[in-house]
């Protein structure tokens, strides 16, 4: 089971929940979680099911270097 989930509140909107508090996350970077779709990437990024930003760009950039490498390696 996940830690985070999301919920629907009454007004409509969507939020994320911490299951083991049972309390509401807030996201400092949205005044509120609006979309299903947001909600989600927020739950899935908590529970670490989605990498944070920085580490794509890092695997992409080691996924960058070894094609480099490798056509490097060929030329040579």
């Amino acid at each position: 089971m996940d830690r985070y989930t999301i919920q629907q509140q009454e007004d409509g909107n969507w939020a994320v929940l911490d299951q083991q508090k049972g309390a509401l996350i807030v996201d400092p970077m949205m005044t509120q979680t609006t979309t299903r779709l947001s909600a989600q990437a927020l739950a899935d990024l908590k529970n670490g099911l989605q990498p944070r930003r920085q580490e794509k760009i890092r695997t992409r950039l080691g996924a960058i270097a070894d094609i480099v490498r490798r056509l490097r390696a060929r030329s040579a």
